[in-house]
């Protein structure tokens, strides 16, 4: 029997053109594809994740928004409790009546107290 090696290889050749040829349109028809699907996929998924977080960062930004206001709240009603205390106090030991007209020295003093408590009240709970 003897083997003919030109046909051998025309026929080694033949196919390796036919393997190239179809690991080439494997490549491009499916592997490729898969490929793209799967970046397209995974950047889909990391926008969803920003857009998750930015979300949860905007409502424990209002959740602070929200607190502060209910503390500046509190803190006002408390410095107005203060300055209307102190005042009617000044009232009691000149022997006035409650909300009564101070000397102007002794109502610029509650004012000013007022005027500070306030002013820390802010500095304390900005609003934005």
């Amino acid at each position: 029997m003897k083997i003919d090696f030109k046909k051998l290889i025309i026929g080694v050749l033949v196919f390796s053109v036919l393997l190239a040829a179809f690991s080439l349109v494997y490549y491009y028809i499916y592997f490729l594809p898969q490929l793209e699907i799967k970046q397209i996929e995974l950047e889909r998924q990391k926008q969803e994740q920003l857009e998750r977080q930015l979300e949860e960062e905007r409502k424990e930004r209002e959740r602070v928004r929200e607190r502060n206001r209910y503390l500046l709240e509190q803190c006002l009603n408390q410095a107005y409790d203060a300055y209307e205390t102190g005042w009617n106090k000044s009232c009691e030991s000149l022997e006035r009546e409650k909300d009564c007209d101070l000397p102007s020295d002794l109502a610029d003093h509650w004012n000013k107290i007022h005027r500070e408590y306030r002013e820390d009240c802010f500095k304390k709970y900005p609003q934005d």
